[in-house]
């Protein structure tokens, strides 16, 4: 089974840490510091009055990420030191041409092994080998069919299509395995089945679409066809309520879990949208969390969480129970810091990639 690493790379003036994290997972990583700009931005996520305004923060928001990850469900949890092995980079990345990448947000699997990568900046979805080997891509900036503006999430459904949060078109496109456009759904609004910049996207086991409605702070729920079904959450602080809604994740029995970003927590809901439970709290501590990105869940029902501003990821039982392994809390512990300045830095230098180990 191949084994994936975390580059944690938030701000610390151009440092970043590092380790192995054998997850059997893929996760996207941003290599590019803390802009001063988005210190700037409080955390309580202000109303944004232009949609030019709510595009740029969204952005630095999510090149600030450590790992926004999407878990591949089928794929064990093991954890490793970050100094075992070495590693090689699986794709290549900070270009135009295919196989290279410009601010990747978003990361998919499917049934056979493919990687399936949201690469933002560029416009478009790449598709690559188990190995890193490029396949092919589709899309480029627009607004038709087919056609993207900063795409930010991607789930693969149980038949193989590629679903795409195409963000800033605040609509959702579905693909065949092959790229190809199938449908669409949404638009820009608060009403049902509409859209303000949504970010994550999950697909059920039953085939629904779950959506991340970002600046809408609501979950929205389509059958595979893209009608509209259901919706729950608000605005708020309160049991159901969202501040920045970002990852989702279904686990096997339908409920959905939702990284409350600015709320620093997890929610649970089950299928049909009523709450069951949240985790978490502001802090640095096990089981705390900082703008928690995103969420994602193994094969044996163990959630993941990419906890961004604390520049780690934690795992929980199925409860939202601590369930750390000794590798897992050694790897905070012991995470290493290098320079980026040899490789990597903001503004037009800035790279993005996500690293395998072996």
């Amino acid at each position: 089974m191949p084994h994936f690493a975390v580059d944690d790379l938030l701000g610390n003036q151009g440092r970043r840490s590092e380790g192995t994290i054998m997850l059997g997972i893929y996760v996207r990583c941003s290599s590019r510091r803390l802009c001063p700009c988005l210190l700037q931005h409080p955390v309580g996520g202000p109303a944004i009055p232009s949609a030019m305004k709510r595009r740029v923060i969204v952005k630095r928001i999510y090149s600030s990420l450590l790992c926004l990850l999407l878990v591949m469900v089928g794929l064990g949890l093991m954890t490793a030191p970050a100094h075992a092995q070495g590693y090689h980079f699986a794709f290549k990345f900070g270009g135009l041409v295919n196989g290279q990448l410009y601010n990747p947000a978003g990361v998919a699997v499917d049934s056979s092994g493919n990687v399936i990568v949201v690469d933002t900046e560029n416009y478009r979805i790449q598709v690559f080998d188990s190995q890193g080997n490029f396949l092919r891509t589709f899309g480029y900036r627009g607004y038709d069919d087919g056609e993207f503006f900063s795409p930010l999430g991607v789930a693969v459904s149980a038949s193989g299509n590629i679903v795409v949060a195409d963000t800033f078109n605040a609509r959702i496109q579905v693909f065949d395995s092959q790229g190809n456009f199938l449908s669409m759904f949404g638009s820009q609004g608060s009403g049902d089945g509409q859209f303000n910049t949504p970010s994550g996207v999950a697909v059920s086991a039953s085939g629904n679409i779950v959506v991340a409605d970002t600046f809408n702070s609501r979950i929205q729920v389509f059958d595979s066809q893209g009608n509209f079904l259901s919706m729950f959450g608000s605005k708020g602080s309160g049991d159901g309520q969202f501040n920045f809604p970002t990852g989702v994740a279904v686990d096997s029995s339908g409920n959905t879990l939702v990284a409350d970003r600015f709320n620093h927590r997890i929610q649970v809901f089950d299928s049909q949208g009523n709450f069951v439970r949240t985790f978490g709290s502001q802090g640095g501590g096990d089981g705390q969390f900082d703008t928690p990105s995103a969420v994602a869940l193994s094969s044996f029902g163990n959630i993941v969480v990419a906890d961004s501003y604390n520049a780690r990821i934690q795992v929980f039982d199925s409860q939202g129970k601590g369930q750390l392994s000794p590798h897992v809390r050694r790897l905070r512990q012991r995470r290493r810091t290098v320079d980026l300045s040899s490789w990597c830095g903001c503004g037009p230098l800035r790279q993005h990639c996500c690293r395998r180990y072996q």
